[in-house]
């Protein structure tokens, strides 16, 4: 037998557009009648070089190719129906839609104008999962651009994911073990008039959002960022609202991506508590801690063995509870019975 073969890890959630050692994968949904592909921009984002997918390379409306030989160096892309662009939904990065909420304005001065070619190179060397029981975490949920966006804050990258990482001595004289970052993916804050802040909303998943940035390339800023806190031993916890039409295999792939790339610790999932018990369930996701409103009985036994109470991974996330601790924190009148109550509620883990 052949002893002399290696085995290498590979990124196996290819969604979208990936440059990867051997060129670049393409696993798109596209349903143009007759010319489906991809548009390279050199920097105009209007005059692209149009490459259109064989047939060979489809699956009903899906095409997977690696394309080879191909410099993308400093250039961007949209996937293109019948010869219309369309946005690669998942896009690992965006060029546009660097300036954040009323002063946004979502046409082509900051709208999203592009994809950008993303590789998964990033110097890791060092980092590892923190795996710390909930017994010892002490979690701190913040918003990115809130955190420090005040003037109190006294840095030059306020509202920033660079911006949280001069915070990071802040965060560990508290005693923080832990962050939770509300959502952080490329979405659309202002729309109608409204401001959605806090991000509770669909969006591109697979993007870390450029308004976050305080440097031209969020993705290396966000993953400095999640490394810098592993090396102060804190974890870091992603927010991510799914809709009812959310698909269980694209949330785990989307989920899959960022344990992957970002190296991030676990999920809470909002919005779809029935999804979040199937990812629960799902092999990909085993070693990755869960958070959500409520599990079912047979995920959320209580456990006595040590060993298996220290690998627990998921976490009941009960917003009633973390109101009435607040409050009970805060010293308000009549918060002792109903603190107790509450925390009565919390299922075993």
């Amino acid at each position: 037998m052949n002893q002399n073969f290696t085995i290498e890890k590979v990124n196996t959630c290819k969604m979208g557009v990936t440059l990867t050692k051997e060129g670049i994968f393409v696993n798109a949904v596209l349903t143009g009648k007759s010319r489906n592909g991809m548009v390279v921009y050199e920097d105009d984002f209007e005059n692209g070089h149009y490459i259109d997918f064989p047939e060979e390379c489809r699956i009903g409306n899906v095409y997977q190719c690696l394309i080879t030989d191909y410099d993308v160096t400093g250039k961007t892309y949209m996937l293109h129906e019948d010869g219309i662009p369309v946005i690669d939904p998942y896009a690992k990065a965006f060029e546009g839609h660097r300036i954040y909420g009323e002063e946004h304005v979502a046409t082509a001065t900051d709208g999203l104008k592009a994809c950008r070619f993303v590789s998964d190179a990033f110097d890791w060397r060092g980092d590892k999962k923190i795996g710390r029981a909930y017994e010892d975490s002490i979690y701190y949920g913040l918003h990115v651009r809130g955190f420090t966006k005040d003037v109190s804050s006294k840095i030059d990258e306020a509202g920033t994911y660079a911006g949280i990482m001069r915070k990071i001595p802040y965060l560990k004289k508290l005693g923080i073990t832990g962050v939770v970052l509300q959502p952080l993916y490329e979405f659309e804050e202002y729309t109608k008039n409204k401001l959605n802040y806090w991000g509770y909303q669909t969006g591109f998943y697979m993007a870390p959002k450029n308004a976050y940035a305080y440097t031209d390339d969020a993705v290396k800023e966000l993953k400095t960022l999640v490394k810098q806190l592993h090396k102060n031993e804190m974890e870091v916890i992603l927010q991510f609202y799914f809709d009812d039409k959310m698909a269980s295999g694209e949330a785990r792939d989307i989920l899959s991506y960022w344990e992957q790339s970002y190296h991030i610790d676990g999920f809470h999932l909002i919005g779809n508590d029935a999804l979040a018990n199937k990812l629960a369930r799902d092999p990909y996701l085993a070693n990755t801690k869960i958070w959500c409103e409520g599990f079912a009985e047979d995920l959320v036994k209580p456990d006595t063995d040590m060993k298996q109470k220290a690998e627990r991974r998921l976490g009941v996330f009960r917003r009633n509870y973390m109101y009435e601790c607040r409050r009970f924190l805060k010293g308000d009148v009549g918060m002792v019975n109903s603190f107790v109550s509450r925390h009565a509620e919390n299922p075993l883990m």
